[in-house]
């Protein structure tokens, strides 16, 4: 009787939950079939549009950055496939929102229209972005593609460039013709990542595109033109320029500033004077960090060392190495001020690359930011004399009578560089010592 009884409780308990259960459900069944108010179906009404009209927007825009930077052909092809990629998410998250059942619309289309406002958003940034970067180079660039010593293909083949430093004081100015203070030959192996830099000083005692009979500093060819420059440093290294780049020296202020400033390396404790403002800036032994004004001054000393236009040449070397480091480096691809980079090097750079060249050059830098650049550097030297020069003959003038043991060195690392061998220690030691 007791096992019967208690069999009767637990009916009796069963049939109280079923009660409770069937009341449960009845309430949920009564909270999903409440009735949508007016004002919340108009507010769902309105969400539908804005996401509607959105959605088309966002995927236009989208679909414009894409066809911008193929056009272009400033980001390498790996890349461009992660933008479609990326926006192939978006387009798939879209579609799903719009499909499917009409649970949680409303969140479904504030999702929605978020997506839509964020693709815009970054569409918008990267074509303007990459037209920044596009519009520099156009500047830079003056080649029309008749460069009879160009490269085939400036990404896997060795080239040389020479650079020109114009002596002028004013800043954005570059002049046809002009004295050359800076005569940097620049040999760039893009398949094992190496550069060397070679300093020529401004007052060796050279012949004019390798004429005898036209005996004369270096600094004087510039006022004849960079074919002038070109040719007679040619004639001096027995090398070939596939390129030039031509900078007004003065307006490295405004790259440096934009850099946010670049760390150098001195071999010696000095001070110097700002050629123009008067400023006495004081630089040790070691590492420096510079701003743009000191920067210049750092790369115009010459007269506090024994060795004088030579070691000039060298922090010239240790400012264009920093510069180009910290402008290659993947922290500078996207900062706040990229349109000031950009706009300090096309306002002071002219170069006889073309767009085209100038592209593949970054393209490939960004293909293969994993692996460092590595920079090597060698100077000419020589000794001082006086001596009557072509472009002036009534007087002596100071010049460097040109050391040709560190000349024949620094041909022979030229040849190592655009040979793809190493620079042998003999070579460096010939340089190095003097």
């Amino acid at each position: 009787m007791k096992h019967a009884k208690h069999s009767g409780g637990n009916n009796k308990n069963n049939a109280n939950d079923e009660i409770l259960l069937c009341n449960d459900i009845y309430s949920s069944s009564s909270r999903r079939r409440k009735p949508i108010s007016a004002k919340e179906l108009k507010r769902r009404k309105i969400l539908n549009a804005i996401a509607k009209v959105l959605l088309p927007i966002g995927l236009l825009t989208a679909a414009a950055l894409v066809i911008y930077i193929s056009v272009v052909q400033l980001l390498p092809l790996t890349y461009i496939l992660a933008v479609i990629l990326v926006l192939g998410i978006l387009v798939a998250v879209h579609l799903r929102l719009f499909s499917g059942s009409k649970r949680h619309i409303k969140r479904k289309r504030i999702i929605s229209i978020a997506l839509s406002v964020v693709t815009v958003i970054v569409s918008c940034f990267g074509m303007s972005y990459v037209g920044i970067f596009n519009g520099a180079i156009g500047d830079i660039a003056i080649g029309n593609g008749d460069n009879d010593d160009k490269v085939d293909n400036i990404s896997k083949h060795p080239f040389v460039v020479y650079l020109s430093g114009i002596d002028t004081r004013n800043y954005g100015e570059i002049a046809d013709k002009s004295r050359s203070d800076v005569n940097m030959i620049i040999a760039v192996n893009p398949r094992q990542k190496r550069i060397l830099l070679v300093s020529t000083p401004r007052d060796y005692y050279v012949a004019l595109e390798g004429d005898p009979n036209k005996m004369d500093k270096l600094t004087h060819a510039g006022s004849y033109g960079i074919e002038c420059s070109m040719s007679t440093l040619e004639a001096l290294y027995d090398i070939e320029f596939n390129y030039y780049a031509k900078v007004n020296f003065m307006s490295v202020v405004d790259l440096v500033d934009a850099l946010g400033g670049v760390t150098v390396n001195s071999e010696y404790n000095f001070s110097s004077k700002h050629t123009l403002t008067g400023e006495v800036y004081t630089y040790k032994k070691g590492e420096n960090f510079l701003n743009g004004q000191q920067a210049l001054t750092f790369a115009r000393e010459r007269e506090s060392f024994a060795n004088g236009d030579r070691q000039r040449g060298i922090h010239q070397q240790e400012l264009i190495k920093q510069v180009v480091k910290k402008a290659i480096s993947p922290s500078i691809l996207i900062p706040s001020n990229i349109e000031n980079i950009m706009d300090a090097i096309s306002k002071n750079t002219k170069t006889n690359f073309t767009e085209k060249e100038i592209k593949k050059l970054i393209t490939y830098q960004m293909s293969s930011m994993g692996k460092e650049w590595d920079f090597e550097s060698m100077s000419a030297d020589g000794t001082g004399d006086y001596a009557y020069t072509y472009s002036y003959s009534a007087q002596k003038l100071y010049v460097m009578r040109p050391d040709m043991e560190t000349v024949n060195a620094a041909k022979e690392a030229l040849d190592a560089i655009m040979n793809g061998e190493e620079i042998s220690k003999d070579t460096e030691s010939n340089v190095s010592s003097k």
